[in-house]
C-alpha cells in the first residue's frame, strides 16, 4: 500500500484542509472533522466528514491565484470523487487505486 502514499497524502491534504475551513466558518464551533481511509486492497476509499451543509465545489480561479484548485486536483488523481449531505455536515470521499 505504500505505493500510494504520494496520492493519498495529497488527496487527504487536500479534503482536510477543505473541511478545516469549512468548519471554521460555521458560528458556535470549534466542530470536529473525521477522518476514514479504507482499503479492500484494490482500492483506497478517502472519506471526509465536517459540521458545514454547504455542497464542495471545484472553483475556477484565476491563473495567478494562490489557491482553489484543491478539488481540480482531487479529481485529477482519484479515480473519482463526491460527496452526500448529512443531518449535521456532510461526508466527502474520494476512491483511487491502491497499488498492485
Amino acid at each position: 500500500m505504500s505505493g500510494a502514499g504520494d496520492t493519498v497524502a495529497l488527496i487527504v491534504s487536500e479534503l482536510i484542509t477543505n473541511s478545516v475551513a469549512a468548519s471554521r466558518a460555521l458560528e458556535g464551533g470549534p466542530y470536529p472533522v473525521r477522518l476514514w481511509l479504507l482499503s479492500d486492497m484494490s482500492d483506497i476509499l478517502i472519506m471526509v466528514c465536517d459540521a458545514s451543509p454547504e455542497q464542495p465545489g471545484r472553483l475556477n480561479p484565476a491563473d495567478d491565484a494562490e489557491g482553489g484548485r484543491g478539488l481540480m486536483l482531487v479529481e485529477a488523481v482519484s479515480k473519482r470523487w463526491g460527496w452526500y449531505p448529512l443531518p449535521s455536515g456532510k461526508f466527502v470521499w474520494a476512491l483511487c487505486e491502491a497499488p498492485s
